[in-house]
């Protein structure tokens, strides 16, 4: 079967530990993705690595302050996306370079230019490659890392599958740093408040993220019905293997209990583009006749945190704060809290998404 392939690749795969491009992993990845896109799948590549490929080429003697940081990754994307176009050449392949900002998918016109613009790429059998802008990316509203990026752009695409490829094999029962008994877990059914916690201490030496990050990316695809793999990136086979489904590292089926169809157009860019200006608890009444695709009414709310105007897009919690849902508020949170909306949905069912 052809699919729709976000692959991820983390800078603990591509650069060695002296901090140089590892010109050898690089050539098995993009091996593996000309084999892909032979085979007739449209992909697209998420690749950090910018910052690293920039300390091939200026070194700092002081610890690397942010402006330092935004040097080495105008530098260094350049000497990356170099890399990958000379790989991909002798295949006869053409790559394009995307670098966004948080907010081109938080606005909906440019988030719907990403989207329009990725798909005549794969349609044209272009690998487009996506980073972070970190020349430009603020403090305030950046993408937490590059796992968040390539989870938005699945979301966007209405990719069949996302592949991270990793420093480590997956998923560990325990710290495998730490424990040499630590299992892999092969299958991930659910991502459960207890496996966050336990992953929440896993960081890469290299890059920004960590294990956490990757689960919480990877649980906004699964529930968009995206099946989600991690593997260890500097394997020869890992991502074809991953591609062809034989796992080789840990894997995250498609959550589809819901269709598929309630991500697309403008329902996906509220599950996953914006980023929600406050947020609602609401009782378990509302949460099942939400469920049932009810719009959310004033009686229903439990609590409201943050401010936000009408328009603005919020997260929908339920009593124990944990996240069921976004959507787009029709009052303020004002005007909320003194219910002065109650004969009006605060949410209509067509701009609200309950995963």
């Amino acid at each position: 079967m052809k699919k729709r392939i976000v692959i991820k690749v983390g800078t603990g795969v591509l650069v060695t530990k002296t901090g140089k491009l590892d010109q050898k992993v690089l050539s098995h990845i993009v091996d593996q993705m000309a084999a892909l896109l032979k085979e007739g799948h449209q992909l697209i590549l998420v690749s950090s690595g910018a910052v690293g490929a920039g300390r091939e080429l200026i070194s700092f003697k002081k610890e690397e302050a942010t402006m330092e940081k935004r040097m080495l990754a105008a530098v260094g994307q350049t000497r990356l996306m170099e890399k990958y176009r000379n790989l991909f050449e002798k295949y006869g392949i053409e790559v394009a370079q995307i670098l966004p900002l948080r907010d081109d998918f938080h606005h909906r016109e440019k988030y719907i230019t990403i989207r329009d613009t990725l798909e005549r790429l794969m349609t044209n059998r272009i690998i487009p490659i996506l980073n972070e802008n970190d020349v430009l990316a603020s403090a305030d509203l950046r993408f937490s890392d590059n796992d968040n990026l390539a989870a938005l752009t699945a979301v966007a695409v209405k990719a069949d599958h996302i592949i991270f490829l990793t420093d480590i094999k997956g998923l560990y029962d325990a710290n495998p740093d730490r424990n040499k008994n630590a299992k892999l877990i092969k299958e991930v059914k659910e991502i459960t408040p207890e496996i966050k916690k336990e992953a929440s201490g896993a960081v890469s030496k290299l890059g920004l993220g960590g294990m956490i990050n990757k689960l919480v990316s990877i649980e906004m695809c699964t529930r968009a019905c995206i099946e989600a793999d991690i593997c260890y990136g500097k394997g020869e086979e890992s991502l074809s293997n991953a591609a062809l489904g034989l796992r080789p590292g840990t894997h995250f089926p498609a959550i589809c209990h819901t269709k598929k169809a309630k991500y697309l157009g403008r329902k996906a860019w509220l599950a996953a583009g914006v980023v929600p200006t406050g947020s609602i608890v609401i009782d378990e009444g509302a949460y099942d006749a939400l469920k049932k695709g009810k719009s959310l009414l004033a009686v229903g709310v439990k609590k409201v945190m943050g401010q936000f105007n009408s328009g603005d897009v919020v997260s929908i919690l339920d009593q124990k704060n944990i996240p069921i849902g976004t959507g787009m508020v029709h009052c303020s949170s004002e005007a909320l809290n003194l219910k002065d909306h109650l004969s009006k949905p605060v949410i209509h069912a067509d701009n609200l998404v309950v995963w």
